[in-house]
């Protein structure tokens, strides 16, 4: 089959973008991915054995099981959005970063200092927006 930018996306984890490190071995993709590896993908051809172990690995067929379980209960909105939210969010730390959150070599401590710090920011959030419901009142 020949690889589209639709169906890469459709392969890769938290929408469409997060690949991990076995994914772009059965790609031909080294590791880490350098920038522009996607679109030197796009166009080529992929067998389908091959195609099957690149989503097996993505968890797309997990995720989508998730979706359908979600949809079962009484207010699934939420937690699907949360997840979606999950999802784009890990998309973005890979194109930041070049890498997963699971193989980031960082110390305990940088990610204590960045947990930290992204705590700070969320009790400036929340404290502007409790400014602004108050002054609605």
């Amino acid at each position: 089959m020949k690889l589209t930018y639709e169906l890469l996306h459709s392969a890769g984890s938290y929408g469409g973008n997060g690949f991990n490190r076995p994914q772009l071995e059965l790609l031909g993709v080294a590791w880490p991915p350098r920038k522009g590896w996607l679109r030197g993908l796009a166009g080529t051809e992929i067998d389908d054995a091959k195609w099957e172990k690149v989503l097996a690995l993505s968890g797309v067929r997990k995720k989508q099981e998730r979706i359908e379980i979600l949809g079962e209960q009484t207010n699934p909105d939420i937690e699907a959005q949360v997840c979606a939210d999950i999802l784009e969010r890990q998309q973005r730390g890979i194109a930041k970063y070049g890498v997963t959150v699971a193989d980031n070599p960082l110390a305990l401590k940088e990610w204590l200092q960045h947990a930290y710090e992204e705590t700070l920011d969320k009790a400036i959030y929340l404290k502007r927006a409790i400014a602004e419901l108050n002054l609605a009142k």
